[in-house]
C-alpha cells in the first residue's frame, strides 16, 4: 500500500448540533439498582476496553450520573461536566463497558449515557451510537435519528478516520456491487487520512480489513494479497493472517507459518486446515512409529483449536 498522502488529527469532541429529543433513549428506563456494582467495574475496566479508569471511579461516575438522570432537574446534562465534574470520556467508556458486558438491566443506562454524550456532541459516542444501530440493523429508527443526523454532519466534513470507515461499513452491509465500490471509497479515505501506522486511528483495523473483504468478493487478487499482507505483518490481525495464507500459492513456503499465527489466535479455519496437513502426511512407509505419533498429536491439537474432535 502506498503512504496517505496526508494525515488529520481526529479530535475526541466535534461540536454538531443534535435534533431535539425524538427517541426513547431520552427516558430514564432503569433504576439507580441497575447501577452494576464494583465487581462488575474491576472485571470490564481494564484493556483493551479501557486502561486509564479505575473500578471506583467507574462505579462512582455510574453512581452519579444515574442519580442526575432519574432527578431529570432542568438543564442537567449540560451541567454534566461544569457542575458536576463529570467527564464524556469517562461516561463513553462506562456506556461501552455495559453494552459489551454481559446481558443485564444496565443496558439501558449504557444506552442512556450513549445518548447523553451524543446530544453533548462528543464525538466517539455519536460513532458508537450510529455503528451500535448498524449492528442491530436499526438504522433509520427513530430512537437512533438524533445520532445519525449527528454523524452526517461528521461525515460531510470528509475529514474523519472513523467516521469515513462506519460510512464504509454501512454501505457494506447493502451487499452489492454498487455499494461495495462506494464503500471502497470511504475506507480508503479513511487510510488516506488516518494513515497506514499501526493504531493510527481507532477504527483502523475495521477499515483493512472491510477493504480486504471486498478485494476478494471482487476477485481483485493483487489488491487483495496486498492489503492482507499489510494487514498480517504491520497489524497483526489475526482473520488478515488466515486470509494471506489462503490466497498464498499452496506450495509457498511460507505459508505454513500464517497458518500456525492464525490458529495460534483461535481463528478456527486455519487451526482445521492445519490438521488436515498433518494428517496428510501420515504416510506409514515413511514415517517411523515416533513421527506418526507426533503428527497424530499435532492433528489432534489443532482439531481441538477447533472445536473438532480429536480423530485420535
Amino acid at each position: 500500500m502506498s503512504p496517505a498522502s496526508f494525515s488529520t488529527k481526529s479530535h475526541s469532541s466535534v461540536k454538531v448540533r443534535v435534533g431535539p429529543r425524538r427517541d426513547s433513549f431520552v427516558n430514564a428506563r432503569f433504576t439507580a439498582v441497575d447501577v452494576p456494582p464494583f465487581e462488575f467495574w474491576a472485571a470490564q475496566a481494564r484493556p483493551p476496553l479501557v486502561n486509564d479508569l479505575s473500578p471506583e471511579e467507574c462505579v462512582d461516575t455510574a453512581r452519579k450520573y444515574a442519580a442526575l438522570a432519574l432527578e431529570d432537574s432542568s438543564n442537567w446534562r449540560e451541567a454534566l461536566t461544569t457542575k458536576h465534574g463529570i467527564s464524556l470520556y469517562a461516561l463513553h467508556h462506562l456506556a461501552n463497558m455495559i453494552i459489551m458486558g454481559p446481558p443485564s438491566p444496565a443496558w439501558n443506562l449504557g444506552t442512556h449515557i450513549l445518548y447523553t454524550c451524543v446530544q453533548l456532541s462528543y464525538r466517539p459516542s455519536i460513532l458508537t451510537m450510529v455503528r451500535l444501530a448498524l449492528r442491530s440493523n436499526k438504522l433509520g429508527d427513530r430512537q437512533f435519528s438524533g445520532a445519525e443526523e449527528a454523524f452526517a454532519r461528521l461525515l460531510a466534513r470528509r475529514d474523519d478516520p472513523d467516521a469515513c470507515t462506519l460510512q464504509g461499513l454501512i454501505y457494506i452491509r447493502q451487499d452489492s456491487r454498487a455499494a461495495d465500490d462506494k464503500a471502497s471509497e470511504w475506507f480508503r479515505r479513511a487510510i488516506q487520512i488516518g494513515g497506514e501506522e499501526p493504531g493510527a486511528w481507532e477504527w483502523q483495523l475495521s477499515c483493512v480489513m472491510g477493504l480486504a473483504t471486498i478485494y476478494l468478493k471482487q476477485k481483485q487478487e493483487n489488491q487483495a494479497t496486498e492489503i492482507l499482507r499489510y494487514a498480517a505483518v504491520r497489524l497483526d490481525i489475526p482473520e488478515a493472517c488466515w486470509l494471506y495464507a489462503s490466497v498464498l500459492d499452496k506450495c509457498d513456503a511460507k505459508r505454513p507459518s500464517w497458518l500456525k499465527k492464525a490458529a495460534a489466535s483461535g481463528i478456527e479455519a486455519a487451526a482445521r486446515e492445519l490438521a488436515q496437513i498433518e494428517l496428510a502426511g501420515l504416510d506409514p512407509g515413511a514415517l517411523s512409529r515416533k513421527e506418526r505419533a507426533e503428527k497424530e498429536a499435532l492433528a489432534d491439537e489443532w482439531l481441538g483449536i477447533a472445536g473438532d474432535k480429536a480423530l485420535f
